[in-house]
């Protein structure tokens, strides 16, 4: 399975710090592995920038893509952006920040699978599910809410294989696994042992003593 440009979509609720604390871990201790996309507002935004640049360099998967290309696009590096100076081999980079993306931009459609988040801005709960929804891929995504039940109907709409409330949850008693172009099949839970799992199929005369017991 691959990932895919997860969507983190805050809305109205007292959890701004934990929105903040666990965009910047999601998109700089998992190295990239969960790049975000942020749906959120500009006094977030604001949080997100000291969050993420209080981290160090992170790895980057090969091939290294130059995250400051973006801006040819119109995006706004606000924090990171660059090569780290602390490595002269491999691929790593600092954690990065881009604001003004839009969902026609390269870095909204492509996955950098680096320590990079894209903060998406929206007006409504409506266009906040579209935004997220607007994409190839669909692993996984968080909304965060102070309305927990609004928060369960708007992870409902979203098209990714796990979607979490107020967090960023996986559980081995739970299917994992993502929609569209983010993988096939699932791993963790019952589901996650059907691969391994093999159907067989036995028929038997009509009327036969075992038929009848089947």
């Amino acid at each position: 399975m691959v990932g895919g440009l997860n969507p983190l979509a805050p809305t109205s609720g007292p959890t701004a710090d934990r929105q903040t604390i666990a965009v910047a871990n999601d998109t700089t201790v998992r190295r990239g592995s969960k790049c975000c996309q942020l749906l959120c507002s500009a006094s977030a935004a604001v949080c997100v920038h000291h969050a993420v640049s209080a981290h160090s360099s992170i790895g980057c998967s090969p091939p290294y893509t130059d995250p400051a290309s973006t801006t040819l696009e119109g995006a706004r590096i606000t924090t990171g952006g660059a090569r780290s100076p602390r490595f002269e081999e491999g691929f790593f980079v600092e954690p990065t920040v881009f604001a003004g993306v839009t969902a026609d931009m390269t870095i909204a459609r492509e996955e950098i699978f680096g320590p990079v988040a894209s903060i998406i801005a929206y007006d409504d709960v409506d266009q906040a599910v579209a935004l997220a929804n607007d994409t190839d891929f669909g692993l996984s995504g968080t909304v965060f809410t102070g309305d927990v039940e609004r928060g369960y109907a708007m992870a409902r709409r979203i098209r990714t294989g796990n979607v979490s409330v107020n967090g960023l949850e996986m559980a081995p008693n739970v299917p994992f696994g993502g929609f569209k172009q983010s993988g096939i099949g699932r791993e963790g839970g019952p589901e996650g042992l059907h691969a391994f799992l093999e159907d067989q199929a036995i028929y038997l005369p009509a009327g036969s003593p075992r038929a009848r017991q089947e």
